[in-house]
């Protein structure tokens, strides 16, 4: 999705009903690049569900098993809708085996 694209999103949605999720991951020693990609995959699967409007992964150029995630959902209904589905709960689960610790952020 391009800015202006997220833009147009936005601009149709009450910022009431907008739910943000910031979070900070640390992998365990040696699994940064592999949990990174099951995490960019879950990304890519979750930017096409109903109710997401944006989806980031990236890691930190510091501290390369740190990573970071941002999520915009059109509701908190949506992104609890999100975790029932099947595919992302199997690739939230692969990606729970390598986490160190998680500091998550509802906005």
């Amino acid at each position: 999705m391009n800015s202006t694209q997220l833009k147009k999103r936005l601009k149709s949605r009450s910022t009431k009903d907008i739910h943000i999720r910031s979070g900070r991951i640390k992998a365990r020693k040696g699994h940064a690049e592999e949990l990174f990609l099951i995490l960019k995959e879950a990304a890519e699967r979750i930017q096409t569900l109903n109710g997401n409007i944006l989806y980031l992964v990236n890691r930190e150029a510091e501290n390369r098993e740190m990573i970071n995630t941002f999520e915009l959902w059109e509701s908190r209904e949506h992104h609890k809708k999100s975790l029932a589905n099947s595919e992302i709960m199997l690739l939230f689960a692969k990606a729970l085996m390598l986490v160190e610790t998680t500091d998550l952020n509802h906005l």
